[in-house]
């Protein structure tokens, strides 16, 4: 599935599927934005803290896509769930991105009310980091 996304004020989740931010004011510059989770793990935590916030880390090989998510809920589970039986912790990144990256991004709806994830292709993470927008913030952590 692949949504159309515009960079407008609400309703922008008629066009993204996230959490849609207001124009967000940053550094002096207005960006039309949303905002998306990811769990993670103590390795890929450990990456984000090493760039000071401000990037995830290259894909491995074998892993050709990078998966944000929509949904707050569905990333605190395979944080909570996923994350800490593989490795004994999980954390929960929040971020905001510019909208007008994830325009010709494909986006997978998932099951239940687990919102959508973004299918952002490894040769792309350059590009996407720097579409960020202000700090990756930690907003929770599972042992």
């Amino acid at each position: 599935m692949h949504a159309e996304v515009r960079s407008i004020k609400y309703p922008v989740s008629e066009y993204t599927r996230g959490l849609p931010c207001e124009t967000t004011s940053y550094s002096s510059k207005q960006y039309a934005c949303l905002k998306l989770y990811r769990a993670t793990g103590p390795g890929q935590l450990q990456c984000i803290q090493q760039t000071n916030w401000s990037a995830f880390p290259a894909r491995l090989p074998g892993q050709p896509f990078f998966c944000p998510l929509s949904n707050k809920s569905t990333a605190q589970a395979i944080a909570s769930q996923w994350n800490v039986q593989r490795s004994g912790a999980g954390f929960v990144v929040e971020f905001v991105v510019s909208t007008s990256f994830l325009s010709d991004i494909p986006m997978d709806e998932l099951a239940g009310d687990g919102g959508y994830e973004y299918r952002i292709p490894a040769q792309k993470m350059d590009a996407f980091n720097e579409s960020l927008i202000g700090p990756i913030k930690m907003v929770n952590a599972y042992f």
